[in-house]
C-alpha cells in the first residue's frame, strides 16, 4: 500500500515495472494474435499469467483487496459427549428439561 511506505522506499517498484512490462507484452501479443500470428499465443499467455499473478502480490486485482474472510469457522464446534446428547435427545422427546 502506498500510504503505508515510507516516500524514500520504492519497495515495490520492481515488482511494479515488471506488472508494466507484462501488460505492454501482453498487448503487443494481442495485437500479434489477431493479426495471424501463432506463436503470439504462447507469448499472450504467458504475459496473461505474469500479469495476474503480480496484480496479486500488488494488491491491484479485486480478489487481492477484498476482506479476509474465511469460509471456515475460526474455532471447531465442541464435541458433545455420548451421554451429554442422550440427555438432549431425551428432554427433546419428552418435552423436559434435564441439565
Amino acid at each position: 500500500m502506498v500510504a503505508g511506505t515510507r516516500p524514500d522506499r520504492n519497495c515495490d517498484t520492481p515488482l511494479l515495472a515488471a506488472y508494466c512490462r507484462a501488460i505492454a507484452l501482453e498487448r503487443r501479443s494481442a495485437a500479434e494474435l489477431g493479426a495471424g500470428d501463432d506463436k503470439a499465443l504462447a507469448r499472450w499467455e504467458r504475459a496473461t499469467k505474469a500479469m495476474v499473478a503480480l496484480s496479486m502480490r500488488l494488491r491491484l486485482s479485486p480478489q487481492a483487496r477484498a476482506p479476509n474472510n474465511p469460509s471456515r469457522p475460526s474455532r471447531p464446534e465442541p464435541v458433545t459427549n455420548y451421554y451429554d446428547r442422550m440427555r438432549l435427545e431425551e428432554a427433546d422427546s419428552d418435552g423436559t428439561d434435564r441439565g
